[in-house]
């Protein structure tokens, strides 16, 4: 199984210092907490949010060979599909703070057979990123930053000019049919 140069291999979490420096109290309590709830109806969440996905999905047009980040990835899905459309001289980096979610998704992306692709726990508000990346997508991910506004500025860090944003988040009930 080999991995494009751009990603290390990797089959555990990265340690602390690539993501996250010591976890902000926001971030332990999804995994001390709220991970456990969500995993339990992870089925009924993924079937829902793949729902919601579908649409902004089929419209993207995405080049060969695209780098992604997928902020608030989960349990992968979104970032499994999106390395598909990439293709396999394409990358993506699927980057969530919640470990639980992220071991589901190495798991499907390694039974999917999908090798372009790679998760790290990172809280996206500190992450160090470099202007790598075409095109962040992120589904529902983004609405729960701690701080909105230094976690955006860190998404903005991470896209090469021209980089595109597309993320689906709740609106007000009368647009959400």
């Amino acid at each position: 199984m080999s991995t494009p140069s751009a990603f290390p291999s990797s089959s555990s979490p990265s340690p602390p210092s690539a993501g996250m420096s010591s976890p902000s109290d926001y971030v332990a309590f999804w995994n001390d907490t709220l991970a456990d709830k969500f995993n339990r109806y992870q089925h009924i969440l993924m079937n829902g949010l793949s729902y919601h996905s579908r649409v902004a999905l089929e419209e993207l047009e995405l080049s060969p060979g695209s780098r992604i980040l997928d902020v608030g990835c989960g349990w992968g899905d979104t970032a499994i599909q999106l390395a598909r459309m990439t293709g396999p001289e394409g990358e993506v980096l699927g980057i969530d703070c919640v470990d639980a979610f992220l071991e589901d998704a190495r798991r499907r992306a390694e039974q999917a057979g999908v090798r372009n692709l790679r998760f790290e726990a990172a809280d996206v508000e500190r992450y160090a990123f470099a202007a790598h990346f075409d095109l962040c997508f992120s589904r529902f991910g983004m609405m729960f930053f701690e701080h909105p506004v230094p976690a955006m500025r860190n998404v903005f860090q991470a896209l090469k000019p021209g980089g595109e944003l597309v993320f689906i988040v709740w609106r007000d009930i009368a647009d959400n049919p």
